[in-house]
């Protein structure tokens, strides 16, 4: 029970090791969605290794205890090591400031430092194990239950307590510190009495009081400013840090250079202030778009500059939407007195929460909604271009109302800038009648239903602006003139209509553009000969995006093909009594559906967390909880395998139909998941309906996780060896894991939709069912 409690703690620190690492690391990498998946997918892969490595070393290992000992605090140094490396990786990589990470250089550089705690990880299930009395299956099954628990603590901790309180290194010695201690009262309960047993003890707590003196003291401050300072040199070394926070949404970090103040979002230029000449060309030309603006909707940026130019004009109401509300704590005493004076406005409320929830909910409706978002470099961003959305936008607007959205792009409109804008633009048009985009490095879509309301026309523009006379020091009538070059902008519309047949457009299931993005991504983060030759990842990428749809199956098809026809050959040739054999065979099977069901746990947990940002919006402390109730479906599942396994005497060919029926139910689940949530998102809103969601998010867990203690007990009975069964289990299933994480997030629901991701996910279930069905028949039954 002590070794049990004790891994709970390890699966709260893990889960903590991974969330920290992987928001250090998408800040020194301008994190986008692509990085994301290369953190997890080196994670898991430490994992997999530690465990493989345990497989072929667990028998041979004296001294138990004791390793496992070493092994945590092996885990706990490396955590804080692990944050300073991380904030020195572009130093130690040599990258210069500004320079986009190619995709071998994130991946060397996440794989150096995330993947040596997976490793350890990796190896300390297999240890536990061991640990543990006796040698049976349901051993193995308590261990996982203890971790999913854990994890669950860890996230539940992580979102609600630590990051809103404290920095990485207060985090990393506050836990390190319970860790610590934890292991070592684990060891003093043993009863191994050595002098160097007893010494190994004491320097646990010794060390576990160190890192308590650290959370408490100012030296871990010491070493989160220095830490800091070197990230930030190693980025933006022309520019003086001023402060750098962490929120529950992002890393906040102000600087200073020039007389301008610059804000960055995880690592992303968000804002520089203050800038009158762009917040008033912004605001002018955006007032401009609509003959009379009484009431505004803003969401996003805006309080360096706009909102002070926006109440200029007589408006009634501008509702401002920003969802963290510790980016505007830390503007607040930097921000131009004007614009804080704007702020305090009475016709100005500023609400804190989800932009898209906002919209979806709001019984207001406005005359001008203005989008002032980053690109969607990410499928959180992404749900902001999509036909949904400007779908909940149309029901906010007045009958004359505009909305207006902004991306960066291209002069010249090239092949994947072309599709890029061109998947906002037939998106929009689907929605709004009316659509005009300005040219430029910067393009600005204005929509709406009214046809007489948004223009391009320079006369009807400058009319409307002299008759509402502004003044401004930054703006006057003739910069239409130069926003609107007549054949910038007739190359742009015609570039657009040309085009419009073949653009895709971009929805909640297929976010087509966050694909496109991440081909500008790469093309700009690799080395090329000139600046028209595509990079290798994005001729990857194109390759994929020109495949047909029946070419993602065909591989999964093939290896049905061939393994049931090596399995048919081993039957029809083997010999009496040739047990090892047809041991390998089922060890395999196995193994496969172990992987793919850690594939499907991962792939499905995304799909979860995308799917519930694009109906109900990205609230943080439900996101977190989604992955917490997925964790507490896990634990659920395995109890309750757990809990048959040690009560009903069982054979192989009992645990063979539990499996199967098991591998049945994620085949059914994964396919009709698309089908639930289509379903929940033509619901309005309600608590009832969100509720049915969370249930689906349980559902999923607990499907994955009751097949792991049974899939340990059929293991175990063709291995003989407890260790090296959790060795190879865990290391499967963390390898599909990385898999379902990379394919999942980078490939599958960003090129091919939720739909078809869901059926490759069930596609890739089925080959594990197959096996299990085929190698369970004999060769006379199947003739």
């Amino acid at each position: 029970m002590l070794l049990l409690c004790a891994y709970i703690v390890i699966g709260c620190y893990t889960l903590i090791v991974q969330v920290v690492g992987v928001r250090e690391i998408l800040v020194v990498f301008y994190g986008n969605e692509l990085c994301l998946g290369i953190v997890f997918a080196c994670w898991l892969i430490g994992v997999a290794i530690g465990a493989r490595v345990a497989a072929s070393m667990i028998e041979r290992l004296r001294g138990l205890l004791a390793s496992y000992g070493l092994l945590v605090l092996c885990l706990v140094l490396f955590f804080s090591g692990q944050i300073f490396a991380i904030r020195l990786l572009r130093i130690i990589l040599q990258i210069a400031p500004g320079e986009l990470l190619s995709l071998p250089g994130l991946f060397s550089g996440a794989l150096a430092t995330i993947a040596p705690l997976g490793f350890v990880v990796g190896i300390i299930f297999p240890v536990a194990c061991r640990l543990l009395p006796g040698a049976h299956a349901d051993q193995i099954g308590r261990l996982y239950i203890a971790e999913a628990l854990g994890s669950t603590t860890g996230g539940l901790l992580l979102t609600f307590f630590l990051i809103k309180r404290y920095h990485a290194f207060q985090i990393a010695a506050l836990s390190g510190s319970i860790v610590l201690f934890t292991t070592g009262i684990l060891l003093l309960a043993s009863k191994k009495k050595s002098r160097g047993f007893r010494l190994f003890i004491l320097l646990l707590f010794l060390l576990g009081a160190g890192y308590g003196y650290i959370f408490g003291s100012s030296l871990a401050d010491k070493l989160h400013t220095y830490s800091l300072n070197q990230r930030w040199r190693s980025m933006y070394p022309q520019i003086e840090l001023i402060k750098s926070i962490d929120s529950p949404y992002e890393n906040l970090a102000l600087g200073f250079q020039a007389d301008q103040y610059v804000l960055f979002t995880s690592g992303q230029l968000a804002a520089v202030f203050p800038d009158d000449y762009e917040s008033g060309l912004s605001a002018h030309f955006f007032m401009s778009q609509h003959p009379n603006p009484r009431s505004i909707l803003l969401v996003g940026g805006g309080a360096e500059g706009m909102i002070a130019e926006i109440l200029k004009y007589p408006i009634y109401t501008l509702d401002y939407v920003e969802l963290d509300p510790m980016l505007l704590t830390l503007l607040a005493s930097y921000l131009p007195s004007a614009a804080q004076e704007a702020l305090q406005d009475p016709r100005v409320s500023i609400i804190h929460t989800d932009g898209r929830y906002y919209v979806k909910q709001t019984p207001h409706r406005y005359d001008l909604v203005i989008l002032n978002l980053p690109d969607p470099t990410t499928s959180m961003l992404n749900r902001f271009y999509t036909l949904e959305f400007f779908r909940e936008v149309a029901d906010i607007l007045n009958p004359s109302g505009v909305m207006i959205t902004e991306i960066t792009s291209s002069l010249h409109l090239q092949q994947d800038a072309a599709n890029y804008t061109g998947s906002v633009y037939k998106t929009l048009k689907t929605v709004f009648p009316y659509v005009l985009v300005t040219p430029g490095a910067t393009h600005i879509y204005v929509a709406a239903v009214d046809p007489d309301v948004i223009t391009f026309d320079l006369e009807i523009l400058s009319r409307r602006y002299r008759e509402r006379q502004i003044a401004s020091d930054y703006f006057s009538e003739y910069h239409f003139q130069t926003l609107l070059q007549p054949e910038q902008t007739a190359f742009v519309h015609a570039t657009l209509q040309q085009g419009f047949d073949i653009f895709r457009l971009n929805t909640d299931m297929q976010p087509i553009t966050y694909f496109y993005n991440l081909l500008l991504w790469a093309q700009l983060s690799e080395d090329v000969p000139d600046r028209f030759s595509p990079s290798r990842t994005t001729r990857l990428f194109h390759t994929l995006n020109n495949l047909s749809l029946w070419w993602f199956f065909l591989p999964i098809v093939g290896l049905i093909i061939f393994r049931l026809g090596y399995v048919l050959l081993i039957n029809l040739f083997r010999i009496k009594g040739d047990w090892q054999q047809q041991s390998s065979i089922r060890r395999f099977n196995c193994l496969w559906a172990i992987g793919t069901t850690g594939f499907a746990a991962m792939a499905l947990e995304l799909i979860l967390i995308f799917a519930f940002q694009n109906m109900y919006g990205y609230i943080y402390q439900k996101a977190g909880l989604i992955v917490a109730l997925f964790m507490i479906g896990l634990a659920v599942g395995a109890y309750r395998s757990h809990r048959k396994l040690s009560t009903v005497c069982h054979s192989e060919p009992q645990l063979s139909a539990w499996l199967i029926r098991c591998e049945m139910l994620i085949v059914l689940f994964a396919a009709l998941l698309p089908l639930f949530l289509k379903g929940l998102a033509s619901i309005h809103i309600s608590a009832w309906i969100e509720a049915v969601f969370m249930i689906l998010v349980v559902v999923a867990g607990l499907l994955t996780g009751v097949e792991f203690p049974i899939g340990s007990a059929f293991y175990l009975h063709n291995q003989q060896n407890l260790g090296k069964t959790a060795a190879m289990l865990e290391g499967a299933d963390h390898l599909g894991a990385c898999c379902g994480s990379l394919l999942s997030g980078v490939v599958f629901v960003p090129l091919l939709g939720i739909t078809i991701s869901c059926l490759l996910i069930s596609a890739i279930k089925l080959s594990s069912l197959c096996f299990f069905v085929w190698s369970t028949r004999s060769v006379k039954t199947l003739f």
